[in-house]
């Protein structure tokens, strides 16, 4: 594909025929080229998600807090959406119930769900 970037296509060719033939979609080709001959800045869109640190993330110590606050006696046996409520009815909120999943699912906490 990197030579259909950077040079025209042979006479009597056309790009359909060439996506075609190279089981490649149009619509990436295009947009692959316009990218390759694109000379500004790097879209904030093409950076990878793994690369970027998300602004809302919770920090280190707050991730512990909430682990901690899971294991805990009092929250042992419930799951995250009881332990969220609970907080919620005692006035604290620490992350969504999905964060608490992702912390559990994460530190090997929970039982039910196998990798």
């Amino acid at each position: 594909m990197n030579l259909l970037l950077t040079d025209p296509l042979p006479a009597g060719v056309s790009e359909r025929e060439a996506c075609i033939v190279l089981d490649i979609c149009r619509n990436s080709l295009r947009a692959a080229r316009d990218r390759y001959h694109f000379c500004g800045p790097i879209s904030p869109h093409r950076r990878t998600h793994k690369a970027t640190q998300q602004p809302r993330a919770l920090s280190a110590e707050e991730r512990e807090v909430v682990r901690e606050v899971l294991t805990s006696e009092a929250y042992r046996d419930q799951p995250p959406a009881q332990v969220y409520y609970s907080l919620l009815e005692q006035g604290t909120y620490l992350c969504s119930v999905s964060t608490m999943h992702r912390l559990m699912r994460d530190s090997g906490l929970n039982p039910c769900v196998s990798t």
